[in-house]
């Protein structure tokens, strides 16, 4: 008679199983039932467990194959597009909705679109400046070439010519330095480039070229790279800042920090954007492909340069990525 209690009785050879409850009245709820009850509803237990079991397993098959289906339609989809770039010249975008991992690999190879697009638009622009500019040193060459045989010329016009040659064996050094970098093999080692050491010999050279006055504040710093193409780097800074130069340059090196500048005019802000683009005209109507070497040189070896206008003069920093 305990409340909620669950009795078990025996009478004869059946097993009764009583469950009784008090309600508020205090009148009772009792249930009673044998052995063969029980089995029965074991038994239906069972076999509605089976059923159960059996649709969520032909549910759960019937979406995983729709699912992998659709993964299978979606990686196909931009297996075509991939394939198709290059018959489109690169100019279809590759854009798949969602947020996913496909939608991820989506994303990816059209950066990697953009980027082809980018440089294949930057080696047109190459060749159509390198054409130009190429031909007009030569154009000069042949013409006083000509007129020193016709006699119209004396032997100081040589002097024309040879300084012409000189012009345009720095842009072929330039065009081929600059095509040289897409064939740096990045898993290469880099070594240990002693900064001080470079810039040193560097200066050393343009004190007997120069009236500009140098001032060196330099630690004993190595960087990570060649010094080939750091010494490509310097020379094609300071090329640029003695050209606008008033009356000094000044290098400052200290860990991870390269610092050129020059006490010349500060570059207008729209131009400090596109600096580093190949053939982009400086303030001086210069043009060349000296700055475009620099960026692509320091990001191959992780460094990050930046142009800064001071409030007197530019400098050109280096720092490591």
């Amino acid at each position: 008679k305990e409340n909620s209690v669950i009795k078990v009785y025996k009478s004869n050879d059946s097993l009764y199983h009583l469950g009784a409850k008090i309600k508020e009245d205090g009148s009772y709820i009792v249930a009673i039932g044998d052995n063969d009850l029980l089995k029965h509803y074991r038994n239906n237990s069972f076999f509605i467990f089976i059923i159960i079991y059996g649709v969520i397993l032909v549910w759960g098959n019937a979406i995983l194959g729709i699912w992998s289906q659709q993964i299978v339609s979606r990686l196909k989809k931009i297996q075509k597009a991939v394939t198709q770039l290059p018959v489109e010249q690169y100019q279809k975008e590759i854009i798949f909705e969602g947020d996913d991992e496909i939608s991820e690999l989506a994303s990816s190879i059209e950066t990697m679109r953009q980027e082809i697009c980018h440089n294949e638009e930057t080696k047109r622009e190459i060749i159509q400046n390198v054409s130009h500019d190429i031909k007009t040193p030569i154009a000069v060459i042949k013409s006083y070439a000509e007129a020193i045989y016709d006699g119209i010329e004396d032997k100081e016009a040589a002097l024309v010519i040879i300084k012409q040659a000189e012009i345009l064996k720095n842009k072929t050094i330039q065009l081929l330095e600059y095509n040289k970098l897409e064939y740096l093999e990045t898993k290469t080692e880099f070594e240990d480039v002693n900064m001080k050491e470079l810039i040193e010999n560097v200066v050393d050279y343009y004190r007997f070229q120069t009236n500009i006055e140098f001032i060196l504040e330099l630690e004993n710093v190595y960087f990570k790279g060649f010094s080939e193409h750091y010494r490509t780097v310097l020379t094609n800074i300071i090329d640029n800042g003695i050209r606008y130069a008033k009356n000094e340059m000044k290098i400052i090196l200290k860990d991870k920090y390269l610092e050129i500048y020059n006490d010349g005019p500060g570059i207008d802000e729209e131009f400090l954007k596109t600096i580093f683009k190949p053939y982009e005209k400086g303030n001086k109507g210069q043009f060349g492909l000296g700055m475009a070497i620099v960026k692509r040189t320091l990001d191959h070896f992780k460094y990050n340069i930046e142009v800064v206008n001071r409030e007197v003069g530019v400098s050109f920093i280096i720092t490591s990525l």
